[in-house]
């Protein structure tokens, strides 16, 4: 009986639905992607967890921005089957030609910003958190010098 894991507990999978031996090379191939994309899963949330960011949306939001942060080239693709090489060819020809010197220079300059705009972003979000702590902080010494003065004991003077 085969098994495939999801979330870490193992589910079993009927193997009379597996008679046909293309299907057992395609469902290894899905057991493998599966487990390579957990693997991915869990290799990010360590990175959100190590980065300081904490668990939260925004620190989530701003790891995926960080990991958006690069602009590609465009990989030409066809879904045609017959026609499909001869069509990415052409595509790759014309680009190549007439596209590529102006491109560039556009991804470039988009990557440049993205870089800028990421860090900006990644010092808001820290900048934040930082007056997140110090408000806390400043709550707790004021409950603490409310405390003082309405103690039965204090004659109402204000603390040092």
């Amino acid at each position: 009986m085969a098994v495939a894991v999801r979330r870490g507990a193992p589910i079993p999978i009927d193997s009379a639905a597996m008679a046909d031996p293309a299907d057992e090379v395609s469902r290894a191939e899905v057991a493998a992607t599966l487990a390579a994309l957990g693997a991915a899963v869990r290799q990010r949330r360590a990175e959100v967890a190590t980065s300081g960011l904490g668990g939260d949306e925004l620190a989530v939001q701003v790891a995926e921005m960080r990991r958006r942060e690069f602009v590609q080239e465009p990989r030409p693709v066809s879904p045609r089957p017959g026609l499909g090489r001869l069509i990415v060819f052409a595509r790759k020809a014309v680009y190549h030609l007439f596209g590529k010197w102006h491109a560039r220079a556009v991804l470039q300059q988009q990557n440049e910003f993205n870089q800028s705009a990421a860090a900006v972003v990644a010092g808001v979000v820290e900048r934040e958190r930082e007056l997140r702590r110090e408000v806390v902080r400043l709550r707790r010494r004021l409950e603490r010098l409310e405390e003082r003065m309405t103690r039965p004991d204090g004659d109402g003077e204000s603390p040092r």
